[in-house]
């Protein structure tokens, strides 16, 4: 594993974490556009307010949809671990051992300072 590969590893968690507060920004904007709107909505469409509200409104909800598709394809750092590391230990071994499983389990604790479910029924 390349160095590059484990400093985005450990990168997952806060990119995650902000394109969820991402999300959460254009989630706000959609309910703050909406409700400009139907405040505004008996001044008409051609009230400057209105027109604000609407252009809130406009820009926040792709913003929003498009963070949570992205948030939706990037894998936390327990997945990112498990994507790199099951197969190398899968290709490497015809068959695997609980002796193979709990070191490669303590490996990732150490290295990764992840903590796993379950290691303790192995």
């Amino acid at each position: 594993m390349t160095e590059s590969a484990i400093y985005w590893i450990t990168r997952l968690e806060g990119l995650k974490i902000f394109l969820g507060l991402m999300v959460g920004l254009g989630s706000f904007g959609m309910v703050l556009g909406i409700t400009g709107m139907l405040m505004m909505s008996e001044f008409g469409p051609k009230d400057k307010d209105y027109r604000l509200a609407k252009s809130i409104f406009k820009w926040s909800t792709p913003f929003a949809f498009l963070m949570l598709a992205i948030s939706i394809f990037i894998p936390t750092t327990k997945e990112m671990i498990a994507i790199k590391v099951i197969p190398r230990v899968a290709a490497g071994v015809k068959s695997v051992s609980k002796e193979d499983v709990k070191t490669t389990i303590s490996f990732i604790k150490d290295v990764f300072n992840v903590k796993t479910e379950k290691a303790n029924d192995l």
